[in-house]
């Protein structure tokens, strides 16, 4: 059974004026986009320390930039994150 917590934070008007208008064109309520929002974000992050720890590890193969762009963007393109 998953347990769940509240967490509460503070927004401007402005801020929740956005959320409500996003998540209405989502079709989802404002608690489902936020916590979309917040574990996307998380998976971007952890997508991105991980390319650029890749990145590091194939330069310091001493491989030219092309080619390692060329199996970052491979790897991206077969990843479920080419959406973003």
């Amino acid at each position: 059974m998953t347990t769940t917590k509240i967490i509460a934070f503070a927004a401007s008007a402005e801020l929740e004026i956005k959320i409500k208008k996003y998540a209405k064109a989502e079709k989802k309520t404002v608690n489902e986009y936020i916590r979309d929002t917040i574990c996307k974000h998380i998976l971007i992050t952890k997508f991105k320390n991980t390319h650029e720890k890749v990145r590091k590890k194939i330069k310091s193969k001493k491989l030219k930039s092309s080619v390692v762009d060329d199996i970052l963007n491979t790897v991206r393109k077969k990843s479920h994150l080419r959406q973003w």
